[in-house]
């Protein structure tokens, strides 16, 4: 019994040093799997239109809200690997502001408040500028230009 305790000691520590059991994924696999997610954003708000009035563009942001939710909730199962795993909280951090924004834009397109959509757009462009720089750092080129 003894003899199998000290068996069962060192298969987990040998196990615990080669990295069992960690489901973080590799860079490439992160990268990867965040460009599929961002496909099929692309690909559920392609037909959103550039809005030329308010209430289009208060239904726009409601339109886009559901993909982009699927997105950052994708984006947030996804286990970065140790040596992105800051980046990828800062990439996660910028496309919540995104979302956020997109709240935003909707609620004062839907008061027709034109100086607080200005103020909010410019505010987003920042969001989601930062937001495509950190995914072309983390090798997610498709995420980088949706």
């Amino acid at each position: 019994m003894r003899r199998a305790l000290a068996l069962l000691a060192l298969g987990a520590v040998a196990t615990a040093c080669s990295g069992g059991g960690d489901d973080r994924l590799s860079k490439q696999e992160y990268a990867r799997h965040a460009n599929d997610l961002c496909r099929r954003y692309e690909r559920k708000t392609r037909r959103l239109s550039r809005p030329d009035t308010m209430t289009k563009l208060a239904r726009a942001a409601q339109l886009g809200l559901p993909p982009l939710n699927r997105l950052i909730a994708g984006v947030r199962a996804l286990r970065a690997p140790t040596s992105e795993a800051d980046l990828a909280r800062r990439w996660l951090a910028q496309l919540e502001l995104v979302r956020r924004d997109i709240v935003l834009l909707e609620a004062r397109a839907r008061a027709n408040d034109a100086a607080a959509l200005r103020a909010i757009a410019a505010a987003a462009q920042r969001h989601l500028d930062r937001s495509n720089h950190l995914a072309a750092d983390l090798g997610a080129g498709i995420c980088a230009s949706t």
